[in-house]
């Protein structure tokens, strides 16, 4: 399931080191930054960089690096929804149209 030999020595240590669920999200996570920005190679570098120095392992903060923009935890976003009646407004009743209608 691991690219390479490096994204298997990142999964043993953070796995070693964390709880099961957090160590599994912060894997994916890994896997899914290094598959969409195509940088592969270079995160491993770093994330190994980072645990040789026992940093803590932070995906915003490494997202943030390889993105190049700043990534936001799923965020919620209100909106109203307008009421459906008003799709009748669009509709234009001709005599045409009226007159199929009855």
């Amino acid at each position: 399931l691991l690219p390479n030999e490096e994204y298997k020595t990142i999964w043993q240590r953070i796995s070693s080191n964390t709880e099961s669920r957090e160590a599994s999200r912060l894997m994916v996570g890994i896997l899914h930054l290094a598959a969409t920005t195509n940088k592969e190679q270079q995160i491993a570098a770093r994330i190994l960089c980072l645990l040789d120095s026992e940093e803590r392992l932070s995906l915003l903060a490494l997202q943030r690096e390889f993105r190049g923009a700043v990534v936001h935890p799923s965020r919620s976003m209100e909106s109203t929804q307008h009421a459906l009646q008003s799709y009748n407004d669009l509709i234009p009743i001709d005599s045409e149209v009226a007159h199929g209608m009855h």
